[in-house]
């Protein structure tokens, strides 16, 4: 999972709507959910190629600017002590 932040956004549903419109489009987007509130937009997405730059591109067209991003990882299948060793 990817959180994209970006210049915090007008206080409009709309401008909502056209990040995770910009988003969805990217292949291997898998889900999307702006936050209207913070500027955040998580973003799950496969191994469809999709980069961090294809992402800030995407919200670049849609007329949004991204100051930071961070990555959370999330592994799963690690059921013993012995799988961190």
């Amino acid at each position: 999972m990817v959180f994209i932040e970006t210049k915090p956004l007008k206080s409009c549903a709309l401008c909502v709507v056209h990040n995770e419109e910009a988003l969805r489009e990217l292949p291997g987007a898998e889900k999307v959910a702006v936050n209207l509130g913070n500027g955040r937009a998580p973003v799950e997405y496969g191994p469809a190629g999709v980069t961090i730059a294809d992402m800030k591109e995407a919200l670049a067209d849609a007329g949004y600017e991204v100051v930071a991003n961070k990555m959370q990882l999330v592994v799963t299948g690690m059921t013993r002590a012995s799988c961190v060793a």
